[in-house]
Order: structure tokens, then C-alpha cells, then sequence
């Protein structure tokens, strides 16, 4: 599935652009430009990059972050009060 260390291959070592590495790696074009400014953005080059296993490789290039969310749930217990109540409008989010 992955296929970094192919992308890595062509573009550091042939200096293929992205269309004939899309082409090669049966990847879309812009996935192949992501991996191609992640691996500008690393600096290295192939001969150390073709030493490491591909899930280290990833793991360089595509750090995993913590993702915490954005914005607080509803209070349901309140919402549910709420639209228990007859007549009027249920109240708006904001």
C-alpha cells in the first residue's frame, strides 16, 4: 500500500517529476506531490533513506499528533429537556 521508499527512489535518485512518479507508483498525483514535499521538507537523501523500513520511513515523514476536538459536545440532558417542552421554536446552536 505504502509506497514511499519507491516515490524516495524516483525522485531522489532519477529526479523524475511527479506526474511519472504518479505514473510508476499507480499513485494519484497528489499524493505523489505530499510525499515529494515531505521527503524535500527531510533533506535527506536516498542512500539514507533506502536503509530504513518503509514504517519508519512513514513515521519520519508523517508524524502522528495528538488530536484533541475543537469544540465541546451539546449538553444533551438540557437539549432533551428542552425539546420535551411544548409549543415555541428548539433552541439554536451556536
Amino acid at each position: 500500500m505504502r509506497k514511499l521508499k519507491e516515490v524516495a527512489r524516483l525522485y531522489l535518485e532519477l529526479k523524475l517529476g511527479i506526474r511519472p512518479i504518479a505514473r510508476a507508483c499507480n499513485i494519484s498525483t497528489s499524493t505523489a506531490s505530499i510525499y515529494v514535499e515531505k521527503l524535500k521538507e527531510l533533506g535527506a537523501d536516498y542512500k539514507e533513506l533506502s536503509g530504513m523500513e518503509e514504517d519508519v520511513l512513514c513515521n519520519l515523514l508523517f508524524p502522528k499528533t495528538e488530536t484533541t476536538p475543537v469544540q465541546a459536545l451539546p449538553d444533551f440532558v438540557y437539549l432533551h429537556g428542552e425539546m420535551k417542552k411544548k409549543g415555541g421554536n428548539p433552541p439554536a446552536f451556536a
